[in-house]
């Protein structure tokens, strides 16, 4: 064998082993522990929906049966092509955010769209080495391609085999070997000779797009230039507040985020944004974020980068009854919706025709918060006594109060019920469990 012949038996047996390790790490407890691990694979089926599962096996048997029809030769063709679909990615994808699709639902696609190309990629591979229709440069150039496509793939699944390690180096060094990949797929293009070609278009398209992302998030960190935080962070809780100025008006919608560079880490902290106070025109200006982390290390004012907002209402006011739940911090997801229905139906109560109602046929909203330490609920008890100041707003009772619940054993318990006046019956539109 020669040296190319060396290099793709190489590569072929690093994907090969990452295969092994990671199957081993995944299915090995089953060995050990049956029960708890079939219990443990049902959880995970959960998290994603039949529309998620049934697009991704489209998506995937899409590209088998066109790459079947098209013959293995077509392989490259078919790489770069699902190539633009994964340089329209970021950290959120604008297009992806613009037509409503979920954070999690992009993050899905955008793993197996990656995992489509490296093996189609790895297919050309193997076609060119078969036919022997190849010199020095261009494998040298390809290897790289489908190299550093292996190196991404890796270091995006095995992060659950130590999580903080893999995770972190994966973020950090993910868009500096994208830029790579674009950089070698063009030069490897370059010493096959092929100019204008269709494969030419595709790859330039991919960098115009990238290159367009980049550009749109540069002009929302310029749109956020007068922006402050301000940071309160909590010893006992280990979470830490940060009070945002943004500079602008933002559109007030439950369920939006942000990216918040902070000083010292190389990527953004993507959080919920948990409240709100000065709403007008379902504009703000100042909102409030929690982070499962102290941070000690910079000063309690300072300028930050702010990419955002990102995410949608999920129109919860079409719901009679809704059930929120969050655990620990995850109270900062689900508290924003109880916020925004409560001040929709304040402003519907004020309204003197000078705006249309909102109409929502929401009529029972219960808020479930499982605490992991009991510190945490002072990092949320004035949001709580906020929304109960707005529902005396509505029904006009000064006995409708959420009251901070005693504490029972090693964790609060209690049911907090804001009740309001309805036909003379009493209701309750705002129940909150904090166990």
């Amino acid at each position: 064998m020669d040296i190319h012949e060396y290099f793709a038996v190489a590569l072929w047996s690093l994907l090969i082993l990452w295969g092994l390790l990671y199957f081993l790490h995944r299915y090995l407890p089953l060995l050990r522990f049956a029960f708890a691990y079939l219990a443990q694979v049902q959880i995970s089926l959960i998290n994603y929906t039949l529309p998620e599962i049934g697009a991704t096996i489209l998506y995937l048997s899409a590209n088998a049966a066109a790459l079947r029809i098209e013959g293995l030769s077509s392989s490259h063709l078919f790489a770069i092509v699902n190539l633009v679909l994964l340089y329209l990615g970021g950290r959120t994808s604008l297009v992806a955010n613009s037509i409503g699709i979920s954070l999690r639902t992009y993050y899905l696609a955008h793993h197996w769209v990656a995992v489509a190309v490296v093996a189609l990629s790895l297919v050309h591979v193997t076609q060119a080495i078969k036919s022997r229709s190849f010199d020095k440069l261009q494998a040298i150039s390809g290897g790289i391609v489908a190299g550093l496509l292996c190196v991404c793939l890796v270091l995006s699944s095995v992060h659950s085999v130590a999580h903080s390690i893999h995770y972190t180096l994966f973020q950090s060094h993910h868009v500096p070997l994208a830029l790579c990949i674009l950089i070698a797929s063009g030069w490897h293009l370059w010493t096959v000779s092929v100019p204008f070609s269709f494969a030419w278009l595709m790859v330039f398209g991919t960098g115009s797009l990238w290159i367009v992302s980049v550009a749109l998030r540069l002009l929302r960190w310029y749109g956020y230039r007068g922006a402050r935080v301000v940071i309160q962070s909590s010893k006992e809780a280990m979470i830490t507040r940060l009070s945002v100025d943004t500079g602008s008006t933002i559109p007030a919608l439950p369920g939006s985020y942000f990216y918040v560079n902070i000083p010292g880490q190389r990527s953004g902290v993507c959080v919920p944004v948990i409240w709100w106070s000065d709403e007008e025109n379902e504009s703000v200006r100042h909102f409030e974020i929690l982070i499962n982390r102290r941070i000690e290390s910079i000063a309690s004012d300072f300028r930050p980068r702010l990419g955002g907002p990102y995410g949608g209402d999920l129109s919860m006011g079409s719901f009679e009854t809704l059930v929120l739940a969050g655990e620990g911090i995850g109270i900062a997801g689900v508290l924003p919706f109880a916020l925004s229905l409560v001040s929709r139906k304040k402003r519907d109560k004020r309204n003197n025709g000078d705006a249309p109602l909102y109409c929502d046929i929401t009529r029972s909203i219960d808020l479930v918060w499982k605490l992991d330490s009991n510190r945490q609920y002072d990092c949320a008890a004035e949001y709580f006594e906020s929304l109960a100041d707005a529902l005396r707003d509505i029904t006009g009772q000064t006995s409708s109060k959420i009251i901070e619940p005693v504490a029972a054993g090693s964790q609060i318990i209690g049911p907090v019920a804001a009740s309001s006046q309805n036909d003379k019956r009493q209701v309750s539109f705002l129940r909150v469990f904090i166990i």
